[in-house]
């Protein structure tokens, strides 16, 4: 019975969170749609629509968590801090990027032309198809489609964000420190500017992989497999932390007789297309196409290529791949060796092992394979936090990880050189080594 009423408990507090969300943005669009904000200029209409959107986002969490927030300072500097950085997406969501202009708008643009569901079945964009549901969606409104498309992002932002407070909550029940977890990924540089400058839709698809991490370390592997379908469903690069779904399965926190969920979630998100007649083949050749789209070594991104420079492409290219996936088997073969050494649990203090094993895999993977861009290290961007909060030890870690990511976004979003790329890839190796060499270590040692 009290597990019974543990499950409903807990998706009642997930309901609530996304009903949350959906208010914060019907609210938003409500707020743009008034003459009295639409009167003023358009940067401070932008400002204060968010602004308005914000106060009623954080005063709905303080709802959804009031039980535990009974420490006035800390929930006092929670408000202001997230109060800010909704502020400081607000200011940033009328910056038009080559982007949006040259693929997302143009995308739209064509979508319009197709009544109903039609335009499900073209072939338009090169994005699976989850995403370009919701920019058919947006193509069915008059509101601005820029907005639109930094406010689904921002959305899942905060569902970044509450996912790395429920990670955090394996560690310790303290509602400060959870929250503390929140506003720091909430103030990651690379999450902000992802969503509310770029356009981009990078939190979505760490957003649904951090929850198939969260459930996977407490054993509901149902809902493990289907955050995981979904977040592959979306975006190719969450294929950057899928070896940890492979430990876990290593370990039994998630069953292999489950894995029709993530199969389910997957192909479930591509029904509406293929309904409206768009075949299966084209739909399940976009990530093969978009894997042949680019043939360049490095794309703005801080990986090794930046290193190895005056090589072929067509040579080093899968010398890369064979790279990669040689170190993502190797580390996996150690772990699954030491399998027995690895806590099974969440109540003895082995979260951390899984925290390190998905951030060397996402990190590892982006530096190592060719073709990546600037923004393949946004899940490493937020792992890298939560392994600080895991191990204060690494401190150092995110100052590396995030700074590396930022400067390749200047390098594109402000065209600024902040500083070398090939010194940000060096201290991306020198992280890495580092720790693997203190997880195989801990490991062997415990």
């Amino acid at each position: 019975m009290n597990k019974i009423l543990e499950f409903f408990t807990e998706k009642f507090n997930i309901v609530k969170f996304v009903i949350t969300g959906l208010a914060a943005i019907y609210l938003y669009i409500t707020i743009m749609g008034m003459e009295e904000i639409t009167s003023v200029t358009e940067t401070h209409s932008y400002i204060t629509g968010i602004l308005l959107t914000g106060l009623f986002l954080v005063a709905a969490l303080i709802f959804v968590f009031k039980k535990n927030m009974n420490n006035y300072p800390a929930l006092l500097f929670a408000l202001i801090s997230i109060g800010a950085l909704v502020i400081v997406r607000g200011a940033l969501l009328h910056r038009e990027t080559g982007d949006f202009l040259f693929y997302l708008n143009a995308w739209i643009t064509q979508m319009r032309e197709f009544s109903g569901s039609t335009g499900l079945a073209e072939d338009i964009g090169n994005y699976n198809m989850p995403y370009m549901y919701i920019l058919y969606a947006i193509s069915r409104t008059e509101f601005s489609a820029l907005v639109l498309i930094k406010i689904v992002s921002m959305a899942f932002d905060v569902l970044l964000a509450f996912f790395a407070m429920k990670l955090i909550s394996l560690k310790t029940q303290s509602i400060n420190f959870q929250m503390l977890a929140f506003i720091a990924v909430f103030a990651i540089p690379t999450v902000v500017l992802n969503s509310s400058m770029w356009g981009q839709c990078d939190s979505i698809y760490t957003a649904l992989a951090a929850g198939g991490i969260y459930y996977g370390i407490r054993e509901k592997s149902k809902l493990s497999f289907l955050f995981a379908g979904l977040a592959f469903a979306f975006k190719f690069q969450a294929v950057f932390v899928a070896p940890v779904f492979l430990v876990f399965l290593f370990k039994n926190k998630i069953k292999i007789k489950d894995c029709w969920v993530f199969f389910a979630a997957f192909f479930a998100t591509l029904l509406p297309s293929v309904i409206s007649g768009r075949p299966i083949q084209d739909i399940l050749s976009i990530y093969f196409n978009q894997a042949g789209h680019y043939g360049q070594l490095n794309m703005n991104s801080a990986s090794i290529w930046n290193l190895i420079v005056n090589v072929s492409y067509e040579h080093f290219s899968i010398v890369g791949i064979a790279i990669a996936f040689v170190s993502v088997i190797g580390l996996l073969y150690f772990i699954y060796v030491h399998k027995d050494k690895i806590h099974r649990g969440t109540k003895e203090g082995g979260v951390e092992y899984y925290i390190y094993m998905a951030f060397l895999f996402s990190v590892i993977m982006p530096f190592l394979l060719p073709r990546m861009h600037d923004r393949f290290f946004f899940t490493a961007d937020f792992l890298s936090v939560m392994l600080f909060f895991y191990d204060k030890r690494k401190w150092y870690v995110p100052l590396v990880v995030i700074f590396a990511s930022y400067t390749a976004y200047a390098n594109y979003l402000m065209q600024t050189s902040i500083i070398d790329m090939k010194y940000t890839s060096i201290s991306m190796l020198v992280v890495i080594i580092i720790v693997l060499r203190d997880f195989v270590t801990h490991v062997r040692s415990n």
